[in-house]
């Protein structure tokens, strides 16, 4: 009976001892994951339910490429049917102004 007790007393400490470890583990883990929402917040984030101004349609940059928004640097003229892209007529629909 002794020997059952001393047994079961063995087994409790070191349940004991993974216990502590798991405790301290835990205690890690929640300082890092408080720490990581603190600086979360404490960074230059917009207040939740903001919404960001919607993007200029044509932004002229250094080479003069239209940025469409959705669209990125992806050239889309190549897209458009001939007829809209030919320039045969252009003097005859739109006289030069000088």
């Amino acid at each position: 009976m002794n020997e059952k007790l001393l047994e079961e007393i063995k087994t409790l400490k070191a349940e004991k001892i993974e216990l502590r470890e798991e405790k301290l583990a835990l205690k890690a883990e929640k300082a890092k994951m408080e720490q990581q929402v603190k600086a979360m917040t404490n960074s230059n984030l917009p207040p939740p339910g903001f919404m960001a101004p919607h993007p200029a349609a044509y932004q002229a940059g250094a080479n003069k490429m239209p940025v469409f928004p959705g669209y990125g640097y992806i050239p889309m003229w190549q897209y458009l049917p001939q007829a809209t892209c030919d320039t045969s007529h252009d003097h005859e629909l739109r006289p030069p102004a000088a």
